[in-house]
């Protein structure tokens, strides 16, 4: 019988404790006047992060306001990402197409398991055919594989890449860059961050390559540095490959546009090339140059030696890893942006964001506001929490404004209290009237 009365408890307690916790997770969103703070950290769901929590549900009439906190947990790594790799495959780069040809699928595996969600593609360039820029059969541009979750395609596309040509020191590292967001075929992911990762030993085709480069330049410092043999403009071609025409791509504006479409630089700069001897540069003066223009694009571009084709995977894994961590801007967007008039949020945005490697708490407050003109019925809005394309978090919203908020009241009839009869009032000169007759 006492064992009965234990399992009766038991069973009472699951009962009571089961509804509460359905109502704290709905509650998680709740406005500031009954819920201080909201949760938002990516590991306290099992959901993965990009799908919906629990809506919000509010009635409000015009003009009401429902303020609430959101909390926002970046973590060390992209959530997802799309990595397009780019091989100068002109004739000093054959050792480091082997050694990528050799370690791809260790370095695809790294990144996989640092990012999880991430995406690999293949582009090779080497210069323009002919001369005075390259050799016959050269080619600027060409993309060997879109970007892709399947490492053996990737693999097979590596496994193709050959090196040779090349014509002259300079090579077309300003077309590559252009057309990592100009061509359409890539596919990016509008919700992953971007890296284009080039593996290269020179410089491209420029007017000036010392523009946008502290001083003292390491090489001609001071001076106007125009790459190439060929006269004015000394821009790369583009895509007609006629040099002086209106799509000649200048350099510095290229990198001003991989960064304006959120694509981040990495570039691997091989020690091992007679280029630099070539240019009069040393490799550690090549990597000041590529430091600073990687730096130009998108968060965290950077620059790094190889030194030694085996360390290339590390190399690879440290400038991912250490761009990941760098976010130019986190922000809560609307969408559908026809709703952004409804909501307020502070700040704006988070800037320049460095996540450490147990990540990064920002908070942001939300005012929620029906415009006054909004007519009864329901209405429904994500606010999307993002940090250069990846998104982190995605809160729906449901609103319904009810047609009780344009009701006109009726009035209520209060009968009017019932006059005094003022004829006593009179009765004293009356009674004195009637005594002086």
């Amino acid at each position: 019988m006492r064992d009965r009365f234990r399992l009766l408890w038991v069973i009472m307690a699951v009962a009571l404790v089961a509804p509460t916790a359905t109502l704290d997770s709905q509650m998680l969103f709740a406005d500031t006047e009954t819920q201080p703070r909201i949760a938002q950290r990516l590991d306290q769901f099992s959901a993965p992060p990009t799908t919906p929590l629990l809506p919000l549900e509010y009635r409000l009439c015009p003009r009401d306001v429902r303020t609430l906190r959101y909390d926002v947990h970046v973590p060390p790594a992209p959530l997802q990402a799309d990595i397009l790799f780019a091989f100068d495959t002109t004739g000093s780069m054959d050792e480091v197409i082997s050694a990528g040809q050799e370690s791809a699928a260790e370095i695809m595996t790294n990144l996989q398991a640092l990012i999880g969600d991430v995406r690999f593609g293949i582009v090779d360039f080497r210069d323009y055919s002919g001369f005075p820029l390259g050799e016959p059969g050269d080619w600027p541009y060409r993309l060997r594989q879109v970007l892709t979750p399947h490492t053996s395609d990737v693999q097979t596309s590596i496994d193709e890449l050959e090196s040779g040509g090349g014509g002259d020191v300079e090579e077309a590292y300003s077309r590559v860059l252009y057309e990592a967001y100009a061509d359409q075929r890539i596919d990016w992911r509008p919700e992953a961050r971007h890296f284009i990762v080039v593996f290269g030993d020179s410089v491209p085709h420029d007017d000036d390559l010392n523009a946008g480069i502290p001083t003292p330049q390491p090489y001609r410092p001071g001076r106007v540095w125009r790459s190439g043999p060929y006269p004015p403009p000394h821009l790369d071609p583009g895509r007609d490959a006629e040099n002086g025409t209106d799509d000649d791509l200048d350099f510095q504006p290229v990198l001003s546009d991989l960064n304006s479409h959120s694509i981040t630089l990495l570039f691997v700069v091989s020690e091992i090339s007679n280029y630099l001897e070539l240019l009069g540069l040393t490799v550690d003066d090549l990597l000041i140059y590529w430091q600073t223009w990687a730096g130009m694009t998108g968060p965290g571009g950077d620059a790094r030696i190889l030194e030694d084709a085996e360390a290339l995977p590390a190399t690879i894994q440290s400038l991912v890893t250490a761009a990941g961590r760098h976010v130019g801007q986190l922000t809560v967007s609307i969408v559908p942006a026809q709703f952004s008039q409804w909501v307020t949020v502070e700040p704006p945005a988070y800037a320049d964001l460095v996540i450490p490697s147990s990540g990064l708490d920002r908070e942001f407050d939300v005012a929620i506001s029906v415009p006054p003109d909004t007519a009864p019925g329901q209405y429904s809005f994500e606010l999307v929490a993002e940090g250069d394309g990846t998104v982190y978090v995605r809160q729906s919203v449901d609103i319904t404004v009810p047609d009780s908020c344009f009701a006109t009241p009726t009035p209520t009839w209060v009968p009017l209290p019932t006059p005094r009869p003022r004829w006593p009032l009179y009765l004293p000169y009356i009674a004195r009237d009637y005594r002086g007759r």
